[in-house]
């Protein structure tokens, strides 16, 4: 090759593809949970970032190792290896998709939140909910979900509180699979910080709101109990 663009990102559709290699990954993963599987799976996506910064596709390594970090919390188990991954996806520039941006920071708060480090994974998570597009319904809500647990573990229960409602709401935006079960637990971490911090009043309210989600169609969830 003479070292030029693969030109292997195409939008619209390029995102959600190349999120969805990482979620194929991981699904493998789940049913080959050995120590040599991911291994493999973290060694083979790292070549393939290395690969895709060598040849100008900037958005792809970005994705491969936002897939990598994840795979590294969940099934290698090691944290500090996720964040050095996460770091590793530097600053981004122009050229650099903006869901990819947002991705990639979100991937880099779950990698600084699963070490402890909750006000770097705060600032990450803030920098996520910044770039996201507004169309980007379930991403914003997943991303503000998580800016409220780490504001709640900082203390900062009010603003903790608006955010894990506003992630509550903005779920049910989203497909009624995904949407509703997840506004629930919107509503639930809503009233945790309540209680830990603000008041019962405020508690009752999302615990109101949870309770007639949960009502119809969900008695049987563990949620329910």
């Amino acid at each position: 090759r003479d070292g030029g663009p693969l030109h292997m990102w195409h939008d619209p559709e390029a995102f959600e593809f190349w999120r969805s290699v990482g979620f194929g990954i991981c699904r493998f993963l789940e049913d080959n949970r050995t120590p040599a599987a991911v291994a493999s799976a973290c060694d083979v996506i790292q070549d393939v970032a290395d690969a895709a910064r060598q040849t100008g596709e900037a958005n792809i390594a970005t994705m491969a190792l936002a897939a990598r970090s994840r795979i590294q919390i969940d099934y290698a188990r090691d944290f500090g290896a996720a964040v050095a991954t996460a770091v590793s996806m530097g600053p981004f520039d122009d050229s650099v998709d903006v869901r990819v941006a947002a991705f990639g920071q979100h991937a880099l708060g779950n990698a600084h939140r699963c070490t402890g480090a909750i006000a770097p994974a705060a600032e990450a998570y803030q920098r996520a909910l910044e770039l996201w597009p507004n169309v980007c319904t379930s991403e914003r809500a997943e991303t503000m979900f998580m800016l409220a647990v780490c504001l709640g573990r900082m203390a900062a229960y009010e603003e903790a509180y608006d955010r894990a409602k506003e992630a509550a709401d903005l779920y049910l935006r989203c497909a009624p699979s995904l949407g509703q079960l997840s506004s629930v637990h919107g509503h639930l971490e809503a009233a945790n910080l309540a209680l830990h911090g603000l008041s019962l009043t405020k508690a009752l309210r999302p615990l109101i709101r949870a309770h007639a989600l949960l009502e119809k169609d969900h008695r049987r969830a563990p949620e329910w109990v």
